[in-house]
This record gives structure tokens, sequence and C-alpha cells, in this order.
């Protein structure tokens, strides 16, 4: 595989610096000299690169060290799949990797140093770049952490670690906010009566497979605040059935934040199983079978589709749309559902019920800490919380 540390267009290397060429400083040559690339760790060598720049050498000019980053480079992309086809690739690995190649493109044609290692001077202007570009602050911190990945993954010194450019961050994400009014615009919220809405409309004996299936992911979506990829990976081996009929647990082994090998389990009641055990009896499985538990059925809606891959994250997302077009108001000037709205409606709805504190909203959405809480549950803070009630009678 090609590293991404090659332009397509021309075939040079991005790592190096423009023009650079073979280095005749002596100093260079006795410092490589003694460094067994064989074993060399990436942070081993982005320690050997910062102090060889405190004694005002630049040991980057070598092309043993050169060599070294492009195999940790191309070692890290073969770890994350970068040469999968998009719908193979995550949401996370493809939104890293088409940042990443952004700040290597524009690196090369602007004839600046970089992009690994690069120095602070450089990522500072491409950050400006970005911004007077009218990128959003959501996209300045994805080109910041895309920088900090290759560097750390390649054994360079990370530059967006320095407060200098964690300072611009912070002014340009406050400009955006300010000057331009860039708020963050979180997920439509899918709430307690959407759910109740479209058990009435998806739940009855005439629906269709595909409506069952839609069903029974919505109200796990909501009932586990599962997010979209989670949910397709969902399979029949991770319920467990408790015998008494309360039941069943989900496993959840693996979560964007949960990568411990220790799986997360959620409970489901026996009231919300009853929409997963239709789905699957109208499928021709049962809860004991294996498998992914959600699969892809015909065009019209009717006849299962039987495959051994997940269903991909934008059928997830496409299942949220037609949620939204069921059940949203003629003339609604909210944005349609998305793959996080089951987990931004079950947020509010946790953070409106009397005696539930913050931090069991956090265990239940598997949040670290309370901003993501905060943040899903502004809206429904500022409207109807007990904070209103001190508006009446005047």
């Amino acid at each position: 595989m090609k590293s991404l540390l090659t332009l397509a267009e021309n075939n040079t290397p991005t790592h190096l610096f423009p023009n650079q060429t073979n280095h005749s400083d002596p100093r260079v040559d006795a410092i490589i000299a003694g460094i067994d690339f064989d074993v060399i760790t990436p942070s081993d060598q982005a320690e050997l690169i910062r102090l060889s720049r405190m004694r005002g050498i630049d040991i980057t000019t070598s092309l043993a060290l050169r060599q070294s980053i492009d195999r940790f480079i191309a070692d890290f992309e073969k770890r994350i799949g970068a040469d999968a086809g998009n719908q193979a690739q995550s949401n996370t690995v493809r939104s890293l990797l088409s940042n990443w190649k952004l700040f290597a493109r524009w690196c090369n044609e602007n004839n600046v140093a970089g992009p690994l290692p690069a120095p602070m001077a450089t990522v500072e202007q491409y950050l400006m770049y970005r911004f007077e570009k009218g990128l959003s602050k959501h996209s300045l911190v994805m080109d910041q952490w895309a920088i900090r990945r290759f560097h750390l993954e390649g054994g360079c010194p990370d530059p967006t670690s320095e407060e200098r450019i964690k300072g611009l961050v912070a002014k340009l994400k406050r400009d955006r906010v300010f000057i331009h009014n860039d708020l963050t615009k979180q997920a439509t919220a899918m709430r307690k009566s959407t759910l109740k809405r479209l058990v009435e409309l998806w739940g009855g004996p005439e629906s269709t497979l595909k409506q069952k299936r839609d069903l029974a992911m919505m109200v796990i979506a909501y009932c586990t605040l599962l997010r979209g990829s989670e949910l397709a990976r969902i399979k029949l081996e991770h319920f467990s059935v408790k015998s008494d009929g309360r039941g069943a647990v989900l496993m959840i082994p693996v979560s964007k934040t949960n990568h411990s090998g220790s799986p997360d389990a959620v409970f489901l009641k026996d009231r919300q199983m009853q929409h997963v055990y239709r789905y699957l009896a109208a499928d021709g499985r049962s809860i004991n079978d294996s498998g992914y538990l959600l699969g892809a059925v015909t065009a019209n809606g009717r006849k299962p589709i039987r495959r051994v891959d997940p269903l991909t994250v934008q059928t997830v997302r496409d299942t949220f749309r037609r949620a939204w077009d069921a059940t949203a108001q003629p003339g609604s000037n909210e944005r349609p559902f998305s793959a996080h709205s089951a987990r931004v409606g079950a947020a509010q709805d946790l953070r409106l019920k009397d005696g539930v504190k913050i931090q069991d909203i956090m265990h239940a959405g598997r949040w670290s800490n309370e901003s993501m809480v905060l943040r899903y549950t502004r809206n429904v803070d500022a409207e109807e919380t007990s904070a209103v009630m001190i508006q009446d009678d005047f």
C-alpha cells in the first residue's frame, strides 16, 4: 500500500521538507550512527528529534530517520485499515485520513516545512488558512487532532501539544462563536413520545419486516444509548435472556470509549425485548441463533437478505430518517433525526426524571465526564427544568 505520506500527484514523500537535500552535517551522522532503528519506538524517536533540536541539530535530514518515519506511518496505516474501502472504514478513520491528507497536500503545494515533522510555524499557518476559509470550529479541532495523531504515530514531536498552538485553536474557536456565530448544533432529540408513536405506527400485526426491524433498532437505540455503529454490530450472541422473564442483558464488547476487552452491559426489560422477538420471528430467526441482530431486507421491506456482514452505518442513519419522516410534525423546522438522536433524547428524558443524577446519565451513556451530558441536555435544561418556574405569576 502506498503511504499517505506520498502524494499521488507527484509521488513526492510529503514528510520531506520542500527543496531539502541530503545533509552535510557530520553531527547528524554521529547521532544516527548510534541508533538501532530496528528497536526504536515512535516515542523514543520523537524524543531523539526533540533533544537534537535543542542542540541545534536537525536529524530529520537523515535518510535513515526519514525511512523510519515512513515505516512507522506505514504500520499505523495498516493497523487502522487505511487501504480498505470507505464502507469498511469507521467514520473516525475516514475523518482522520481526510484531514491528514488535506494538511499534507497544503504543505506540499505551499512549499513549507512539513508535514512530518511539521514545525509549530507551519501548523499555525495552516490553522489560520483553514480559519480564513470559513471552516467551523469543529473542523479546526479535527485538523489539530489529525496532525497530532500522525506525529505521534510517526515518531515525531507533536507540534499541537505546544501552548502556543493550543492557545491559537482556543482563540479561533472563540472567534467562530462570537464573531461568526458558529454554535455547535446537536442532533435533534428522539424523545420517549416519539418512541411511543413509532410503536403505534410500526408495531402492529400488519407492519412489514423492515418496519419491525426499524422499530427494534429504534427501541434498542433509545433504551441503551448506543451509537449508530454500535447498533449495527449487535449480535444475537450478545444477548443473555433472564430465565425469570424480566428481560435480557445486552453485552457491548467494544464501544467508541471502551476498547478494554471488558464489555459494558445494559439491561432491556421484557416489554422492550418483545419488539426484538417479533422482528426475529418475522425474519425467520430466534434470539438463540447467531449472527448480527439487524439484517438487510429487500426493497419492498418484506423479505430478508441473508448477509454475513453487519448493516452499514448509512443504513442505520436511513432508519432514523424514516423515523423522522413518520413522526415529524408538518412544517417542523428542526433537522431530521440522525444516528445520535435516540442517544440525545434518552439523555434529555433521564435529565428530567426525578432522582436521576448526572452521574447516572453518564453511566447510562458510557460517558467519562459530564461535558457531553450537559451538551446533550442544554436545551431541555433551558426550557423544561424548574428554573423556568420562577417566571410564572408575574
